[in-house]
């Protein structure tokens, strides 16, 4: 499966500039500061991967905002399956 995740910081502010025209079976979207990993749609689409699953992302900074957070993510994603 092909996974999308969309994050901004607030409420207030929209992801449309983000991936826009990509297709994938499954979309997650937060709206919330990424200064941490909890995030509950970051949360739920980790638990959803299978392994080969792919995920699209507009910018590393969406995903995580320290590079240990990037690195734990990406830990996740790589022991999946």
């Amino acid at each position: 499966m092909e996974f999308i995740y969309r994050r901004v910081s607030t409420i207030s502010q929209n992801t449309d500039r983000q991936l826009p025209d990509q297709v994938a079976d499954r979309e997650f979207e937060d709206k919330l500061s990424g200064k941490d990993l909890n995030r509950p749609q970051l949360n739920a689409m980790l638990q959803t991967l299978r392994a080969g699953d792919v995920i699209h992302v507009h910018e590393l900074s969406r995903l995580g905002r320290s590079m240990k957070d990037l690195l734990k993510i990406v830990g996740t994603v790589v022991n999946t399956g």
